[in-house]
């Protein structure tokens, strides 16, 4: 994850508990191969288009008996969607879920990616001024007015602006999900609303913090939520270095031995608490020289080698700080501190350079493509990988091949407390605000197509599509909420949903994502059609209502994952968002524009860092001052502290709610 996020809500945070994946691209980027292309040609106004219903010839009924499906008049439609290309040739053998979302629908969708090698505002501009926005936007970090992107498009019509009075009457099912689970339409509108006061996108994930049914269940008491990052460890190599570490199966076999339990402290064996601990085992792996066959093994700390920035987040909590909802700001009380501009950021990026100049790393790290890098994590190449690589492939091989390892997760850093030198966490905002992960509609779509594309919404983001992602087809199991479980038939998809075990009709083979997976696509990069909007997702889910139960077989990442984060949740009391918005913190923009030239995620810094990383050690405090001289330029660092004065403003309007909820 990680990206140049401002405002990111809870939303941003608790997304994890439902895909355990990340994104290795900039959130105005995206690395895929593929161009955008031009998919709209409606005529239609701009910001101002009607949003009613039309009756015209060119909405013709299909063969539907049922007068209350809301696909009944509706003709197939194709239509283009800016999102996620899939990558890594995940295909499903008998792809369940397509056919049904189409026949719920009437749509079919056509994914197009951001163009490889463009950055910043260039692509959007691009687009813009060739008009050639597909029909939907639904990339992660773009939407809201915190994005440089979103700005563009508003500034240049293209977003259809989205009215609370189409959403209660053209998304009917995900307004009864909504209810279901706590919630309202009024609420939802209100806090995805603009400055202009209108709505230009739909939040398709908001925080379920906020909606109270959640807070009932067993996947709130055993989410994966706030947690530093962390990295895997081929187990082989792990305990070379440290005898008294647990290996994969050791961990396993104290798992069963103990009825399917663990503590913290099991979990968290490997010690290693800070920087220099972690750059000391670094070096002792290195000198082991494995090798896998001929190949030399590496350590690759980064999520991706496309994208250079992703430095600066892949190990973001190895610096004393939790990734959070302003980014690479860290709050603590009325005090916002720019990360980037503190000794301990330099001692970070000085890590890299002491791993590049002492080829701890791979001498291709900054110029392969990620098709490469997954490869070698695959191959056991990468003996130490970042947590979005695809860790399950790589176990898949060595048990094959009877290569004799596993994985075990390191923690950047056990131990740590919400509540530290810059950052205290301790009490988080929560609402039903969608920013970042909205999707936008272009405003050239005709009222015929934009209705379609509100019933393509409402299915994607209703309750029974949430059960299908979760569970496949209702005949494959019995019960209802925490009561529900698979079929015997269907022993393989709930070993694969409930325990994470690959096989060969695990859950993948039916077109249904893995949570377990944990590689650098995310669910909406493996089949955005019924994927890429997922809305509120299902809370009884096999992994959460499946008793533990011992399981020689069983993929614990997602039991270390949880308590990692319930170390961090139990620090954590949450408050209600009500009176203001991020947007307060750059309401005129101009943050934004700096950020975009001269801050720690612009093209210019993205030169200057990696000049830090790979000039030799005797000019790294030389090309630092370079890299944080890009940050005087542009205006940034004088709208950075205007940042910092008005989160003080904002932070006297949280103090009533979070004193409301103080222990």
């Amino acid at each position: 994850m990680g990206k140049k996020l401002l405002g990111i809500t809870l939303s941003f945070v608790l997304v994890f508990s439902v895909l355990l994946a990340g994104c290795s691209s900039n959130n105005n980027t995206n690395d895929a191969k593929d161009s955008a292309t031009n998919s709209t040609t409606n005529n239609a106004s701009t910001n101002d288009t009607s949003n009613q219903a039309s009756t015209d010839s060119n909405q013709t009924s299909t063969n539907s008996s049922d007068p209350n499906d809301p696909a009944a008049n509706f003709k197939p439609i194709e239509i283009t969607m800016l999102g996620d290309l899939p990558v890594g040739g995940k295909t499903a053998t008998e792809d369940v879920l397509t056919p049904i979302w189409r026949e719920k629908t009437k749509v079919s969708v056509k994914v197009v990616g951001v163009t490889a090698g463009q950055s910043g505002d260039e692509f959007w501009q691009k687009q813009i001024v060739a008009d050639t926005l597909p029909d939907l936007i639904n990339l992660y970090g773009v939407l809201g007015p915190q994005y440089s992107a979103y700005k563009l498009m508003k500034q240049n019509n293209q977003l259809r602006e989205i009215k609370k009075e189409d959403i209660e009457k053209y998304m009917p099912r995900f307004k009864a999900y909504l209810e279901k689970m706590g919630g309202n339409i009024d609420d939802l509108y209100k806090d995805n609303l603009d400055a202009d006061g209108k709505m230009w996108w739909m939040p398709s994930m908001p925080s379920q913090a906020a909606l109270p049914t959640y807070l009932t269940t067993k996947w709130w008491a055993n989410r994966v939520g706030e947690k530093p990052y962390y990295q895997y460890v081929r187990d082989d190599v792990l305990k070379k270095i440290f005898p008294n570490a647990k290996t994969e199966q050791e961990l396993k076999d104290l798992y069963n031995a103990n009825g399917a339990k663990l503590t913290y402290e099991d979990v968290n064996d490997i010690p290693i608490h800070n920087q220099a601990e972690l750059l000391d085992f670094y070096r002792k792996v290195q000198a082991l020289d494995i090798k896998v066959g001929d190949k030399k093994t590496y350590v690759h700390p980064q999520s991706s080698s496309q994208n250079v920035n992703s430095i600066l987040w892949s190990m973001y909590s190895a610096t004393g700080n939790m990734w959070s909802f302003t980014a690479e700001r860290s709050t603590k009380g009325d005090v916002m501190t720019y990360i980037p501009w503190t000794n301990e950021w330099k001692d970070y990026i000085k890590m890299w350079n002491t791993m590049y100049q002492e080829k701890i790393l791979d001498p291709g790290t900054f110029v392969q493509k990620d098709d490469q890098l997954n490869a070698k994590i695959i191959n056991g190449e990468y003996v130490v990988f970042n947590q979005w690589g695809p860790v399950n492939d790589a176990r898949a091989l060595s048990k094959k091949e009877n290569r004799g390892y596993g994985y075990r997760i390191l923690s950047l850093f056990p131990g740590h407390q919400l509540n530290n030198k810059y950052q205290d966490l301790t009490y988080f905002p929560a609402n039903l605000d969608g920013s970042g992960l909205g999707v936008g509609i272009n405003a050239k779509v005709s009222d015929e197509k934009y209705i379609q594309i509100l019933n393509w919404l409402d299915w994607n983001m209703s309750e029974e599509a949430a059960e299908l992602r979760a569970w496949g087809l209702p005949e494959w199991s019995t019960g209802t909420g925490e009561d529900r479980r698979f079929k015997p038939e269907y022993k393989a998809l709930e070993d694969w949903a409930v325990r994470g075990v690959k096989s060969e009709k695990d859950g993948n083979y039916y077109g249904m994502y893995d949570p377990q997976t944990n590689s650098s696509i995310g669910a909406q990069a493996w089949n955005a059609e019924t994927f890429g909007v997922q809305g509120l997702f299902n809370p009884y889910q096999p992994a959460f209502v499946y008793p533990a139960e011992p399981n020689p077989e069983v993929n614990l990442d997602n039991v270390v994952l949880q308590l990692n984060s319930k170390y961090h949740s139990d620090q954590q009391i949450f408050f209600h968002q009500v009176g203001w918005t991020w947007g307060e913190l750059d309401p005129d923009g101009a943050w934004a524009k700096a950020d975009q030239t001269n801050g720690v995620y612009s093209d210019a810094a993205k030169v200057a860092v990696v000049q830090a990383i790979i000039q030799k050690p005797d000019k790294f405090d030389d090309n630092y001052a370079k890299y944080m001289k890009v940050m005087d330029g542009g205006g940034f660092k004088d709208e950075e502290k205007k940042m910092e004065e008005r989160w003080k403003t904002l932070y006297a309007k949280m103090l009533p709610e979070i004193e409301k909820v103080k222990k």
